[in-house]
């Protein structure tokens, strides 16, 4: 398991033992990914900070911490304002001066980890070169999780990443799952193996930066007209039943 790849599946980690009510292990494993650079750990970390979940009300980090996330989403820019809104002048000053110092340590540009599933993409981009030609040089097939394949599940992630210009595949982001993290993690260990080149007009293209790209990948099974067993259906309901919960769980709290 490569370090990004385990990066992403403790920001899950974090995210399950917050819904769980687990405020202090949530904390804990939020503040370590923020410090990597992560932009939806360090909002986490300002909500947690804000509310006083998992540690005492600090509004004066909770500010620091907003504040760093907007650099990759000014969306979260209104939490940074409901802060400011309930500090003191004085308190504000300071807040502002530990929120230089975090920024110069912790702000996503200083770091390449990029963890979480992103809120907003254009699904139908291939490239951010138009007329570009994504041609994959070397692929493996994945593997269907055991639990799923036992209970006949069926979905599928999409992913964005940038093609490196070596053709490796790097910073990864979930785009969308179904059922949540019922393939992902698999997903995500095989994109990272995958090898591409570009091609325009048929032709291969050397590239000089990273250039941003999407994957869909679909898990289903051979055609099986036997009707799903109660055991198989309750598992299904279970799991969808938690992705509805889950995805209710957003309005100005946790990401």
């Amino acid at each position: 398991m490569s370090f990004k790849h385990a990066c992403i599946c403790r920001f899950y980690q974090a995210q399950r033992s917050y819904n769980e009510g687990k405020f202090q292990l949530a904390y804990n494993e939020f503040y370590t990914l923020a410090k990597l650079g992560n932009s939806k750990s360090q909002y986490n970390l300002a909500v947690m900070l804000s509310k006083g979940e998992g540690i005492e009300q600090n509004l004066i980090e909770a500010y620091a911490w907003a504040k760093i996330s907007e650099e990759k989403n000014n969306k979260y820019a209104a939490l940074t304002e409901f802060i400011v809104n309930n500090l003191s002048a004085n308190d504000l000053t300071t807040a502002k001066s530990l929120y230089q110092n975090y920024y110069d340590s912790y702000a996503y540009k200083n770091s390449k980890v990029i963890l979480g599933p992103i809120v907003e993409i254009n699904k139908n981009m291939q490239s951010s070169k138009q007329g570009y030609k994504l041609v994959a040089d070397f692929r493996l097939p994945p593997k269907y999780p055991r639990a799923m394949l036992i209970n006949k599940v069926q979905g599928w992630v999409q992913l964005s990443f940038f093609v490196y210009p070596d053709g490796s595949v790097r910073d990864i982001q979930v785009v969308e799952e179904l059922p949540v993290r019922a393939f992902v993690e698999e997903t995500i260990k095989i994109i990272e193996k995958y090898r591409y080149h570009y091609e325009k007009n048929g032709e291969r293209v050397e590239i000089k930066e990273p250039i941003a790209a999407t994957f869909k990948l679909t898990f289903s099974l051979a055609a099986d007209v036997s009707p799903l067993t109660q055991k198989q259906g309750q598992y299904i309901k279970k799991l969808f039943k938690r992705q509805t919960q889950e995805m209710k769980m957003r309005n100005f709290n946790m990401l």
